[in-house]
């Protein structure tokens, strides 16, 4: 089992340390430390979206995702379900090539998730 240990680490970069190590590495099993419960959380719905079975633990050291996938884990998220009759679609517009203000580098990574 891979361990990575994300403590110290501002969100959303447990999330991408996770990503990097399961797409580098093609991971079933993963157990993730971070230090607070949001991160936690955030690494778990991530994981969930790549067909991992989640669980969840807590000591002194930190917050704990252990994930296991018995195949290969989805590279992609699943693509959402179609709009249905009578649904309104709605468009954002942003005008930078980054999300946010101060960390220049995390705001492009945010931004890559967003590309076609």
């Amino acid at each position: 089992m891979k361990e990575i240990d994300a403590r110290g680490l501002a969100c959303p970069a447990p999330v991408l340390q996770s990503k990097s190590a399961i797409e580098a590495e093609q991971l079933n099993t993963v157990r993730v430390v971070v230090d607070n419960q949001a991160a936690q959380q955030n690494v778990k719905r991530f994981l969930e979206s790549r067909g991992f079975e989640i669980a969840l633990e807590k000591d002194t050291d930190g917050y704990y995702v252990i994930g296991r996938c018995d195949e290969t884990p989805l590279t992609e998220p699943e693509a959402a379900p179609a709009a249905e009759a009578g649904q309104t679609k709605i468009m954002v517009m942003i005008a930078t090539d980054r999300l946010g203000y101060g960390d220049d580098e995390l705001g492009l990574k945010l931004m890559t998730n967003f590309e076609p």
